[in-house]
């Protein structure tokens, strides 16, 4: 791990006293997420938990690649009709120029369920936002309201859900854009279970269990828009979902029902914001609900825009759901150790790349550094805008395929003997071309491999090996 390398600690010691109970990876082919996962009771540490039992009953300790889960699924488009009213709060402080786009953005979605946007003015200090939302108002497209002060993110969005009535809710930042369609695709997935408690869609900018395509989040991908990746989220990923811990409060749909079993935020707990879905979350799980992230849904969020960063509330606001709920650390530590949206992930990407009008190109490199690696930096730089790129490496037993055009994806391990998986993979991207920089390592039979993909191939020499 790049963070414990520079950090100069002693790497057995990490894990010993951190590592196994964060559920980092002892070596390439012990995945600990899936080892607890199939095995909870591991959940201490993993490691010792093989060494003392697994190794002598023959547990796995890597999950067996299903393919199929990785590549689109049947692209039905149809979505169930929901009988839903569904009221959207937008809480707004700061930023006219994002509260326009996220307001236009929802007002342009004309087949939204039946219910208000209901937008409130949290005592803005920016006068020419107020008046935008004045006049948007005085149109009837919107129901303005305003606090006479600043009350903050967490008491703003609870008047609005009391305000809703008997309606489902979805909160939504005012830093964010929204495709056509979106609201209905949560509310179905809302109701495809007894006791769903909330949805939250994929975004750009949503932590590290709902962010596409970086696990952390940041910006759109360069020359992708929100458009083309909801898109390709619904073609790949139509009707499915993962259960999640807690939703993101970014863009939250929440049923009436639940509201009315667990309650509203709490706002003396958590006063301006920070970590109120996640504490509204953990309630909701004590009390038998579930969250889901809908794997075919993607919004846009900016981030930070409206009701600012402050990092000392960050972490107050941490310690004390910490405090509250003990296991929780613990708990999302495990969702992302066992990473459950890779497959969703993967499948968006797949249908990304062919439906975006750029050639997909797979190269080949040992993964040993040197000249090479430089080589291929600046090749990859030189195509980021040009073309799609996957790099194969190989890794041990295994062979790591990464989506270099997309900085910060999710990475795909395919087992050396597993020909037929990578060829089937590789196929769905549409390669159009193979470029092999160097093949040391490699023990999978790349002659095969170029033969089945029967597309065109570069070599480049870069010494003696080579020839």
């Amino acid at each position: 791990y790049p963070d414990v390398r520079d950090a100069g600690v002693n790497p057995l010691l990490h894990y010993v006293e951190s590592g196994a109970v964060e559920l980092r990876h002892p070596n390439p082919d012990f995945d600990a997420g899936f080892y607890v996962n199939e095995h909870p009771e591991a959940a201490d540490n993993p490691l010792i938990h093989h060494v003392q039992h697994g190794v002598s009953q023959g547990l796995p300790t890597r999950r067996s690649l299903d393919i199929a889960q990785y590549l689109p699924q049947v692209d039905t488009r149809h979505v169930p009709s929901v009988d839903v009213t569904v009221d959207i709060i937008v809480p707004v402080y700061r930023g006219l120029n994002e509260t326009r786009r996220c307001l236009e953005s929802v007002l342009s979605d004309t087949d939204r369920p039946p219910g208000r946007i209901r937008v409130i003015d949290d005592c803005s200090p920016e006068p020419e936002l107020s008046a935008w939302l004045s006049a948007l108002a005085s149109t009837g497209r919107i129901q303005l309201s305003r606090n006479r002060e600043n009350l903050g993110f967490v008491e703003t969005v609870n008047r609005g859900m009391i305000d809703a009535a008997r309606h489902d809710v979805l909160l939504l930042n005012s830093d964010t854009e929204v495709p056509s369609g979106f609201l209905r695709r949560l509310a179905s997935h809302a109701y495809s279970a007894p006791k769903v408690a909330s949805v939250t869609p994929f975004s750009n900018n949503a932590g590290e269990m709902c962010s596409y395509p970086t696990a952390t989040g940041g910006p759109l991908p360069e020359g992708y828009s929100l458009e083309a990746i909801d898109d390709a989220c619904q073609a790949a990923n139509a009707l499915r979902s993962v259960d999640i811990p807690t939703g993101r409060g970014f863009c939250l749909y929440i049923r009436r029902d639940c509201l009315d079993e667990v309650g509203l935020f709490d706002v003396e707990a958590f006063g301006r914001g920070y970590g109120e879905e996640t504490d509204f979350c953990q309630r909701a799980l004590a009390a038998g609900w579930r969250h889901l992230l809908a794997c075919d849904t993607f919004v846009y969020h900016a981030g930070e825009v409206s009701f600012g960063e402050n990092a000392p509330e960050r972490s107050r606001s941490w310690n004390f759901l910490v405090d509250r709920y003990p296991n929780l650390p613990r708990l999302l530590a495990h969702q992302i150790a066992s990473a459950p949206t890779t497959p969703a992930i993967f499948s968006a990407t797949v249908s990304l790349f062919r439906t975006f009008p750029l050639p997909t190109i797979l190269v080949l490199d040992h993964n040993l550094g040197g000249s090479t690696a430089h080589h291929i930096y600046e090749l990859l730089n030189q195509l980021m805008v040009s073309a799609n790129v996957l790099l194969l490496c190989p890794k041990g037993s295994h062979l790591d395929l990464s989506v270099s055009s997309l900085p910060g994806h999710p990475r795909l391990s395919f087992a050396n003997d597993a020909l037929n998986e990578l060829v089937t993979f590789l196929r769905a991207c549409e390669i159009s071309r193979i470029h092999i920089q160097h093949w040391i390592g490699f023990s999978t039979d790349l002659h095969e491999l170029v033969d089945r993909l029967n597309v065109p191939l570069d070599l480049t020499v870069h010494d003696t090996f080579s020839m």
